[in-house]
């Protein structure tokens, strides 16, 4: 191998993460994280199939014989850690003998790991070699390889679950259409009053109260009916995916069961409140903040375009700042969700067999693997629980500061002759009408980033095959 030949190999190679639903699918999803660093994106389900996943999940010759299905040149090595620095990234390797994941490389004394049960993380030298088995398989694309597919933003996926929303998002935006007027009035109205100071001013604070009088009982009334539109989505988008997850359950396949325990599968079906909330704020916060953040947008620039542009880059930084925390925060959830359908499955398993269990005397073991589950579910969300505690004071220290920023850009312009007063109350007025907005839809664009997870679940059961087993089709009993 050439020296710029081994620099490209040990170079890392990050991978898209895609995070296992079950135990069983740890070889399916790093396959798939090899195959999205390479271009190709395919779905875990499709990917399970493949790969031949059962409830004991998959071998490596499984793993082998379907990345060479898409195109990939695999060959499989028994290697010590050291020798995994001259093949080619991303590997897959053994891990502790019941599972997969991927390395995407190495770096003095540690590794890049890329694990579809907790998301990317780093290992130091002794951990690897205590945990590694010594399998490892490496991949290449061949001449059959072909990019494609695409990674289905999560978004689309929500509205796309919920069915027919089209006249919510339209009633949802036509009140923030309304919503506008008197937002747009506040500004306004405290421009008008601060021209006036000189003049007759016990007149003009009587005209400006009675304006933000009305104008804050008009909002009122509007975010009222908005609350209402929201609960009526929430509970149409419930009823609609339950009705479709229990007769989809229903109609699939033997084969669907068997590469799932029935007890995760059920829990699937209580996931629906979870996302229909999620769905129902999405449409109501997207489509009312999106216009009304824009418009503030827009009446800044009229006024002033330095202090436009100003709130403009404080809105660009904030979202690009959020968007990496997001991401990590979504791995967590992921984690958090693996580990609620765990446990829901272990006591519905442990219940369903309560006589057998109580005849052999294994309550302990049983009580002592529910109480370990449960524990492993607490930390995640404790670990959730702490990121997001940042995640939410991000928004406001950036708005906080982007405030004072545009506070001092309009006095300078206010000094320098550029603005009046009364713009300089507008301005104020505006960037709070503009970067509140922005903060609901971080945090919309957030929340839905978190349900992903519960969606991934709840895909799993409307996207798989209903086709039959020929056994059913010629109609075998």
């Amino acid at each position: 191998m050439t020296s710029s030949a081994a620099k490209r190999s040990r170079a890392r190679v990050k991978v898209p993460q895609l995070l296992q639903m079950e135990a069983t699918e740890c070889g399916a999803a790093s396959l798939g994280m090899v195959l999205g660093a390479h271009g190709r994106f395919v779905a875990l389900d499709e990917l399970r199939v493949a790969c031949g996943v059962s409830r004991d999940g998959a071998t490596a010759r499984n793993i082998v014989v379907a990345a060479r299905s898409y195109g990939l040149q695999t060959k499989a090595y028994k290697r010590e850690p050291q020798q995994l620095k001259a093949l080619t990234f991303p590997l897959i390797v053994h891990w502790k003998f019941y599972h997969y994941l991927v390395v995407e490389g190495w770096y003095p004394g540690g590794w890049y790991l890329a694990d579809p049960a907790e998301g990317a993380r780093t290992c130091d030298d002794d951990e690897f070699d205590r945990s590694f088995t010594g399998v490892a398989m490496e991949f290449i694309p061949g001449p059959d390889f072909s990019a494609g597919g695409k990674r289905a933003g999560v978004v689309g996926r929500l509205l796309s679950a919920a069915g027919r929303v089209g006249p919510a998002i339209l009633a949802a935006a036509l009140i923030g259409l309304l919503l506008l007027v008197p937002t747009m009035l506040i500004p306004q109205i405290m421009s008008l009053f601060g021209n006036d100071l000189s003049g007759t001013v016990g007149i003009s604070a009587v005209a400006a109260l009675v304006g933000l009088t009305i104008a804050f009982t008009v909002q009122t009334v509007l975010r009222s009916l908005q609350g209402l539109l929201s609960i009526r989505l929430s509970t149409k988008v419930s009823l609609r995916l339950s009705a479709s997850v229990v007769q989809r359950l229903l109609r699939l396949p033997a084969a669907f069961h068997a590469q799932r325990g029935a007890s995760a599968i059920a829990q699937r079906a209580f996931l629906i409140d979870e996302m229909s909330v999620g769905i129902s704020a999405l449409t109501m916060t997207l489509s009312a903040a999106v216009l009304t953040c824009v418009t503030a947008e827009i009446v800044l620039l009229v006024i002033d375009v330095a202090t436009g542009v100003v709130a403009l880059a404080i809105a660009a930084v904030t979202a690009l700042v959020l968007r990496g925390s997001l991401l990590k925060a979504r791995n967590e959830a992921a984690k958090v969700m693996v580990e609620t359908v765990e446990v829901g499955a272990m006591m519905a398993a442990a219940l369903s067999q309560v006589e057998s269990i109580k005849a052999s005397g294994s309550e302990d073991g049983i009580i002592a693997r529910g109480v370990a589950a449960q524990n492993r579910r607490l930390e995640a969300e404790q670990r959730i629980g702490l990121r997001m505690i940042g995640l939410d004071a991000i928004p406001a220290l950036l708005i906080a500061a982007g405030t004072i920023v545009i506070t001092g850009v309009a006095m300078a312009q206010v000094v320098a002759g550029r603005l009046d007063p009364g713009s300089l109350l507008a301005i104020l007025a505006l960037t709070g009408i503009m970067l509140g907005p922005l903060s609901q839809i971080v945090a919309a664009v957030g929340q839905a980033q978190m349900l992903r997870p519960t969606l991934d679940q709840v895909d799993d059961v409307l996207e798989a095959d209903l086709e039959l087993d020929e056994a059913d089709e010629a109609g075998e009993p």
